[in-house]
């Protein structure tokens, strides 16, 4: 690819998050407590990329700026509430950053189709966070409870992709890419605590990019 790309992606993601404790028997006791309650959940990343050919021969790099939406979820609860009836209710833990990823590609090329393995590492920056409570009442609507903004967490962390996929010329200058893609923290999401959480995702971005 002897120009540059500059590309539109969406990636629809299942994330979650992996749990690191200090050993101590509370730690151990909590971290095993949220493992048994805590589930991945459906998220998204969303922006811009630009690709540009590196001076090695079938290498490409590539940067951009992604909106993306990380976290977890929690599963159903049986809940007896104050006024007497019955429901169910469930948590949405959600993560919000700018991902800033620096990125080499190796690419292979089969006439109009190109296989890339891509891997890097990516600069996330914290921009807020809301934990949704849904409460079902069994008799009765559903309501959601939001609150926004968890100050603990880091304002900066750094962390690794993956990924191996495609793309297809439409074009002279429009192609698709399609790529299933890993993103795990490198650091934790809130420092100076006994159990840390780290991250992580698998998605399928797609993006339509313009070669000039």
């Amino acid at each position: 690819m002897k120009r540059n790309s500059i590309g539109i992606i969406f990636s629809n993601d299942y994330a979650y998050r992996s749990l690191t404790s200090d050993g101590s028997s509370i730690s151990n006791l909590i971290s095993q407590s949220r493992d048994e309650m805590e589930i991945p959940k459906y998220s998204y990343t969303a922006g811009i990329s630009y690709m540009m050919s590196a001076f090695i021969k079938n290498f490409l790099i590539e940067s951009g700026l992604f909106f993306s939406d990380k976290g977890y979820g929690t599963k159903l609860v049986n809940a007896y509430f104050p006024s007497g009836t019955t429901g169910t209710y469930s948590v949405d833990y959600k993560y919000y950053y700018l991902d800033i990823p620096l990125l080499a590609n190796y690419m292979l090329q089969y006439k109009k189709i190109r296989f890339y393995v891509t891997t890097g590492v990516a600069l996330n920056i914290f921009i807020t966070a809301s934990t949704n409570t849904i409460l079902n009442y069994t008799d009765g609507p559903t309501f959601t409870y939001s609150e926004k903004n968890d100050p603990r967490l880091s304002s900066l962390d750094l962390s690794f992709n993956a990924g191996i996929g495609a793309s297809y010329d439409i074009s002279k200058r429009i192609f698709i890419k399609i790529e299933p893609a890993y993103r795990r923290f490198l650091t934790p999401d809130v420092s100076n605590v006994p159990i840390k959480e780290y991250p992580y995702s698998f998605g399928i971005i797609t993006g339509v990019y313009y070669r000039f």
